[in-house]
């Protein structure tokens, strides 16, 4: 079985030579060597699969999403969308039972006071703690409302 050998035109053999004799040689330079653009070196260092950039930081991932950061490397997020919704966790309303979110940061202040109610609104508070309380208003409210259900 034969490996095929790529084809290689002079200028992309003296570019992949170059490249491969020192790795760290930035583009401007090997077109300086070889006497063309550096816009030509990258094409020609893409075409082939070499990298065209060296010396840069690694790709790190997205803390929320875990895609890897394209542009600056001091960046944590890839986007607008993925550092806000890191500011969100999801909690149980202890009432309805549906999901929601709610700022992290707002939810430990909540406990740090004592708070340990998890609810989606104020609506869900007041029918929990008037069942608990037997509030009268709100026992007949809650009668009228299924009397209108039926």
């Amino acid at each position: 079985m034969v490996e095929s050998v790529p084809m290689y035109t002079d200028r992309q053999w003296h570019i992949v030579c170059l490249r491969s004799a020192n790795p760290e040689m930035k583009a401007a330079h090997i077109a300086r060597e070889i006497g063309i653009s550096r816009e030509a070196v990258r094409q020609i260092l893409n075409k082939i699969g070499l990298p065209t950039k060296v010396g840069v930081a690694p790709i790190l991932p997205c803390e929320f999403c875990q895609r890897d950061i394209i542009g600056r490397s001091n960046r944590r997020f890839c986007s607008r969308k993925c550092y806000a919704d890191s500011r969100y966790i999801y909690l149980k309303c202890m009432d309805c039972g549906i999901d929601f979110k709610r700022r992290e940061k707002l939810h430990a202040t909540n406990l740090k006071r004592g708070q340990i109610f998890i609810f989606c609104g104020r609506s869900c508070f007041g029918r929990y703690f008037g069942h608990l309380n037997k509030s009268t208003e709100v026992t007949r409210i809650l009668e009228i409302l299924k009397e209108n259900n039926k």
